[in-house]
């Protein structure tokens, strides 16, 4: 109804200006050019040229050359727009077009799901199998639990990652990334003439900042908490908190600025907790897991010690466990992708207290 009342709108207009049928069939002879947005801009295009259309000299090449700019700029948004939608009765803030109101998001978020609890499973099972190899409650000595529970971890951070990136243009948890792009954001709003070489859609340099510190001020609430309580109930509470926070911001929260937020300091003690717990490393593949795979594999090929080796599978291990959440973040984003996402975050801290008890 929308697009017909435009189509009478642009009629009426084109008639107004003289517009003979055959330009204005030229003008809208792609299929594209029919949608409610580019009627839009074809009849503000008119209008604004409605001074022209005295002399009959309507600039038509102007005109089209209009509608394919816009369509250029929807191509070059961010892969995900940030709306207020409904879901299959559930309020969701981040607003992919091409999921609600049908079961094809429904289908999607339950193969996330499937997917995201394969990595627990694993965990679930390497811990029978740690205990028959290892004396004690300190299961995360066994070096094929440890992994799986890195690799896990790196699993779903990258993931995260991905879905952060497309939607704020902001890492997660690499705050040297954020730390990059603030200083190429402050270069690129101070100098405007060096807008050719600049990436689009950057945030705010005081949005990048902000973001940073309530990573760190993320961690430092962990470490005064586990200073003051050091047990293992808090990745319990941790895992509940941050679901509930997911959920809540899929719900109710349909500003960007408050996503980040929300998420940075939950982010940053989970990475605390994570490399403080046990793992003795951030919970996703930095650029020193490949460092240790390229040298442990390389005392391996010198002393032939399988205890080299060891290490170096699972440094490798654990990038190739980060780069798959990459790729598998990219190809499935729904409505309900970060919350699936901290729901198996909470999942593996469950494990890691089980692994690792205080």
């Amino acid at each position: 109804m929308l697009v017909l009342r435009l189509s009478f709108i642009l009629l009426a207009t084109a008639e107004e200006l003289h517009l003979t049928d055959s330009k204005l069939e030229c003008l809208l002879e792609d299929d594209d050019a029919t949608d409610a947005t580019n009627l839009l801009q074809i009849s503000k295009a008119l209008l604004d040229a409605g001074v022209n259309a005295s002399t009959n000299q309507m600039p038509m090449s102007s005109l089209q050359t209009n509608v394919t700019d816009n369509r250029n700029e929807e191509k070059a948004l961010p892969l995900h727009v940030h709306n207020v939608t409904w879901y299959f009765g559930i309020h969701a803030s981040s607003g992919n077009p091409l999921l609600p109101y049908s079961w094809k998001g429904l289908y999607t978020d339950s193969g996330i799901f499937f997917i995201l609890m394969t990595p627990l499973a694993i965990i679930s099972y390497a811990i029978d199998s740690a205990r028959s190899r290892v004396e004690g409650d300190k299961l995360m000595n066994d070096l094929v639990l440890k992994t799986a529970l890195h690799a896990a971890f790196a699993f779903v951070n990258g993931w995260i990652n991905v879905i952060m990136m497309v939607r704020y243009r902001m890492f997660a948890t690499m705050m040297v990334g954020n730390t990059i792009m603030m200083g190429v954001s402050y270069v690129c709003h101070q100098h405007p003439d060096k807008a050719n070489s600049c990436p689009t859609n950057l945030r705010d340099v005081d949005r990048y900042g902000i973001m940073i510190l309530l990573f760190v001020a993320g961690a430092m609430i962990y470490g005064f908490i586990d200073r003051k309580w050091n047990s293992t109930k808090e990745n319990l509470a941790f895992g509940i908190l941050l679901v509930t926070a997911c959920l809540w911001d899929e719900m109710f929260i349909s500003d960007s600025s408050w996503d980040l937020y929300i998420f940075s300091p939950l982010f940053g003690a989970a990475g605390a907790m994570a490399a403080n717990g046990g793992l003795g490393g951030v919970p996703w593949a930095a650029t020193g897991n490949m460092l240790k795979a390229g040298y442990h594999s390389s005392r391996y090929l010198a002393t032939g010690e399988e205890k080299e080796w060891h290490v170096g599978i699972s440094q490798l291990a654990v990038w190739a466990s980060f780069l798959f959440g990459i790729l598998l973040g990219c190809n499935f984003e729904s409505e309900l992708a970060l919350t699936l996402n901290c729901l198996a975050l909470a999942g593996i801290f469950y494990f890691l207290g089980i692994a690792n008890p205080k």
